[in-house]
């Protein structure tokens, strides 16, 4: 069961409140996300460009710069070597586009995520050298490719590298670190350990932007010109920093929120992204994190999942509408196709573990030949989800098995992985997540190996949902709602407000449970006022709760819809929004999670 955690930073909320003119509940959620100060607030509150960093203070970038620049000088062959997923896609377009602009001889290279794999390979690196290219550029990978950057930069081509990845390292004696890079021309990636830049958490797709902006200064270019290409390169960048799920504050934060601004004013800035806006009915609607994280990513991650990401990345770079509505409307059908698999996948790797003695497993470590290793990674973050353990999903390739891993808060994944790199042919990632390709004799050693070294233990192994603040349901106003609104965008470390309400009398309880939707209506006590609030999913979890407080009978009358009473008290953990609907809007809980009262 999940634990509810009350995370109640201490700070003067009540001068808070006054200093900032906010509520106190709002000024409560901004100190439990770090906000202490009135500076800090109002650049959280404000993004602006101008609170971005100089790029030139990336490890480098000016080297990095001086090569691109010069390769376009001198009409040079670059190849940009990108990646398959929302992030690689999104990264390689901006550069992409980016040297296009500026007259360079470019072209993309996407490797086939089932032939080729995650990252620089050598089989592409003699590909590339028989084209007679002089410089690869690689975005969202190359940070490990040592062997494949030595090879490039032995046949004669010069490597820049744009990567959000951690570098390998090794430790002394002592435990410190040193980083393991490759022998590129230039490494342009904030991880790395000797890496001065202070925002650390940007994705390929906000490098990419960083680096294209730079590029343009460096080279005496306006980046805006009359189409807009500051705002259509920000609106990929922040798809990719979405779908990247990276730390949303700091540069981050302006990225999102400020594409999100370009993309709503104008959503055909990019020829590509408006087709599929208008292939998923967004076109009237108003573009927000979630409608990228849930509707526009997965159409374009679909795409390096089944096929080749390569027709994503056409999408993105085509100004022809009709061939954009085309490409858009397959990506479409396509990721209803990814959706069937996946679950196919998930309920396949589900049984395994119920038939055999992984429950007992910390990390779960499941070889399934039947799963499609595009979707590996889906199934494990579900698998992940379920058991609230380290999950690591193995499939078949071609000549060795891969998986995808995902990880929970605490289990740095990447580090315990690289302490089994002996028996990996490649892997990479960081601590949520991570790939990998390992030879099939190895299986059961990585499952012993991480399962001895396992060290999480006791409450660590608890999911805990953490919220904000207590309210009382005469708390809950329209106005708190618009003001918490204020802290969109909503994403990894700035989570949507979660608030608790314990001992709540239902005026009425409606289960429809066709659509898995569970609604309640609560009242302020002494108010004609009501509160509606909604659940997608926990239609089943209700049903065990009434089970072991009622009796079947008035249990079954409540969840077939024939009654809608009941004097059970329930505690709610909620988000607040706000519904709009026939022109009518109003404050409603989006409930996450319930429990009887006790």
């Amino acid at each position: 069961m999940t634990k509810w955690v009350l995370r109640q930073e201490a700070a003067n909320i009540e001068l808070m409140s006054q200093t900032l003119k906010i509520s106190k509940t709002m000024a409560q959620v901004m100190v439990n996300r770090g906000i202490r100060t009135k500076n800090t607030a109002l650049r959280f509150l404000n993004p602006s460009f101008a609170d971005m960093h100089d790029a030139l203070e990336m490890k480098g970038m000016k080297e990095a710069l001086e090569v691109v620049a010069q390769s376009i000088a001198r009409c040079e062959k670059i190849v940009i070597y990108g990646d398959y997923d929302a992030d690689g896609v999104m990264s390689t377009v901006i550069l992409f586009k980016t040297l296009s602009r500026l007259g360079a001889d470019v072209r993309y290279y996407i490797p086939e995520r089932v032939e080729e794999g995650y990252g620089l390979n050598m089989t592409a690196v003699e590909g590339i050298s028989g084209s007679r290219v002089d410089l690869i550029i690689t975005c969202d990978n190359g940070v490990a490719a040592q062997d494949e950057i030595a090879e490039a930069r032995k046949r004669g081509m010069k490597v820049v590298v744009i990567d959000h990845h951690e570098p390998g390292f090794v430790e002394d004696d002592t435990g410190a670190r040193s980083d393991i890079v490759p022998d590129a021309d230039a490494i342009i990636d904030p991880k790395q350990a000797d890496c001065a830049y202070p925002f650390k958490s940007l994705c390929a797709g906000g490098l990419a932007y960083k680096f294209s902006k730079a590029l343009h200064e460096y080279v005496g270019r306006p980046f805006q010109d009359e189409r807009g290409f500051a705002e259509e390169a920000l609106a990929l960048a922040m798809i990719a920093t979405i779908c990247d799920i990276v730390d949303l504050y700091g540069e981050n934060r302006v990225i999102v929120q400020r594409g999100l601004l370009a993309i709503n004013r104008n959503k055909a800035l990019n020829t590509g992204l408006g087709a599929l806006i208008e292939a998923k009915g967004y076109t009237q609607r108003e573009i927000d994190a979630t409608s990228i994280g849930f509707i526009i990513g997965p159409c374009i991650n679909a795409s390096g999942r089944l096929e080749h990401a390569r027709y994503a990345v056409d999408l993105f770079t085509t100004d022809d509408l009709d061939e954009a509505r085309e490409l858009a409307d397959w990506l479409v059908r396509l990721n209803e196709s990814r959706r069937g698999l996946t679950l196919s996948a998930f309920e396949s790797a589900d049984a395994q573990i119920g038939a055999s003695g992984l429950p007992d497993d910390d990390v779960l470590v499941i070889y399934d030949p039947s799963i499609h290793e595009s979707v590996a990674g889906i199934v494990a973050g579900r698998i992940k989800d379920k058991y609230y353990k380290p999950t690591i999903v193995i499939t078949d390739s071609e000549d060795c098995l891969k998986g995808s891993a995902r990880s929970i808060e605490g289990y740095n994944i990447f580090e315990e992985l690289y302490k089994c790199r002996d028996l990996f042919i490649r892997f990479g990632g960081h601590a949520m997540a991570a790939g990998l390709s390992i030879n099939r004799g190895n299986l059961d050693a990585l499952r012993s190996r991480l399962n001895d070294g396992f060290s999480l233990a006791g409450d660590d192994l608890v999911p805990k949902m953490c919220y904000d603040s207590q309210l009382e349901i005469g708390d809950i106003t329209y106005e708190l709602a618009e003001e918490l609104a204020r802290l969109e965008p909503f994403g990894k470390s700035n989570r949507a407000p979660l608030f608790c309400s314990r001992g709540q009398k239902l005026q009425e309880l409606r289960v429809i449970e066709a659509k898995n939707t569970v609604i309640m209506t609560l009242a302020p006590n002494g108010s004609y006022r009501k509160v509606k609030g909604i659940s997608f999913g926990m239609v089943p979890t209700l049903r065990n709760m009434l089970q072991g407080r009622l009796s079947p009978e008035l249990a079954s009358a409540i969840m077939s819809g024939d009654t809608r009473r009941t004097d059970l008290l329930f505690d709610l953990l909620y988000e607040l929004e706000i519904d709009e609907y026939n022109g009518n809007v109003s404050v409603q809980m989006r409930i996450r999670d319930m429990k009887l009262s006790s």
